[in-house]
């Protein structure tokens, strides 16, 4: 036997509703209500570590300065001063370098004068001694000019050792004085355009 068509009946929210089935529900706005979108939540920042590693840094620095500077300021107020009973502190003598006397008295071993050029004869000298100069300024067709004196010590065998003197003569009398440490047998190259006279002088 065949089952007898029955009509369907159409969806009708009135309709009751029949069991085990279910029925999506629609939230409810008000007219002209616009939901709100749906952020998606932002990631928290991870926090930079650099400025702190710098900052750290820096003051590492500036502790190491001040205390460089505090160990300086001790050690120059000890070395500079005593403590005294009662607190008080007075400064210490500073040593001076020592420095070898001169014994004896400069005295004139040889004398030379001359007008140009001249070499002397060889001498000896010690290992200190003096060369004392004067010389004087030129003077052609009545008008006074400036000279010249130039004096090398030089070894016995020709060679130079120390340009002693180069002065320039002016007037009638320039005088002046140099130290000699060279030792041995040596001469006196001179070379002027006026008067001049040398006087070697030894400690003695």
């Amino acid at each position: 036997m065949s089952t007898p068509y029955i009509p369907q009946q159409p969806y009708n929210n009135d309709s009751p509703q029949q069991p085990g089935q279910v029925y999506p529900q629609q939230p409810m706005y008000p007219p002209g209500y616009q939901p709100p979108i749906m952020q998606q939540p932002m990631k928290p920042r991870k926090a930079r570590r650099w400025p702190w590693i710098i900052a750290l840094i820096v003051v590492f620095f500036i502790g190491m300065a001040i205390g460089n500077g505090i160990g300086s300021s001790n050690s120059t107020s000890t070395s500079g001063s005593t403590t005294q009973p009662g607190g008080g502190t007075s400064p210490q003598p500073t040593s001076a370098p020592a420095v070898p006397a001169s014994t004896g008295k400069w005295t004139t071993t040889h004398t030379y004068s001359g007008n140009g050029i001249k070499k002397t004869e060889i001498i000896t000298v010690p290992s200190d001694w003096k060369i004392n100069y004067t010389c004087k300024g030129d003077n052609i067709g009545g008008t006074a000019i400036n000279g010249v004196l130039g004096v090398t010590v030089t070894n016995s065998d020709n060679t130079p050792a120390d340009v002693a003197v180069n002065a320039t003569c002016k007037g009638n009398n320039t005088a002046g004085s140099t130290e000699e440490h060279t030792a041995g047998q040596v001469f006196l190259d001179v070379n002027a355009t006026g008067d001049w006279t040398l006087q070697i002088q030894e400690l003695k």
